[in-house]
């Protein structure tokens, strides 16, 4: 065990996560991994600038930035915050990491290779109809995953 991973995607329920992961990562005395993925599409779809939502595609003409780096600009947000949040409750030490990919297998490999005590994350809120169609990543990682999960409401 070297860590507990802690997926972020910038929702409430990530924040409470944080906080949860942070309290046993300075309790167990291990590192606090948070980690966000960023789902693809967008690449394809994202990508090609006329499919952007009319606000983003102004807002990256007015800045001069690609489609790539509003995706990556908006994900260093995400953990920014998240790591400021953790560092409140006093870490001593903590990684960040953007991932591009599946969300579910893309924490599951991370919590893999930095051999995770656990996995924590936020049961995100995508009503009913929507959750039973197209599950959440949270069920999956619960559904599938060999590292114990902690899912905070």
């Amino acid at each position: 065990m070297r860590c507990i991973l802690a997926a972020v995607d910038g929702s409430e329920g990530a924040a409470r996560a944080v906080d949860v992961a942070a309290e046993f990562a300075e309790k167990l005395d291990l590192e606090l991994l948070l980690v966000h993925v960023s789902q693809e599409p967008p690449v394809r779809a994202a990508y090609d600038i006329e499919h952007l939502d009319p606000g983003l595609k102004a807002l990256m003409e007015a800045e001069r930035i690609t489609p790539a780096e509003l995706y990556e600009t908006l994900a260093r947000e995400i953990l920014d915050r998240a790591k400021s949040r953790a560092e409140a409750r006093r870490v001593p030490r903590i990684h960040t990491a953007w991932r591009s990919g599946d969300p579910t297998e893309t924490i599951l490999a991370l919590a893999h290779e930095r051999e995770a005590a656990f996995i924590v994350v936020g049961k995100r809120g995508l009503g009913r109809i929507r959750g039973l169609l197209l599950g959440s990543v949270s069920q999956k990682l619960v559904i599938i995953a060999q590292t114990p999960v902690v899912v905070i409401p």
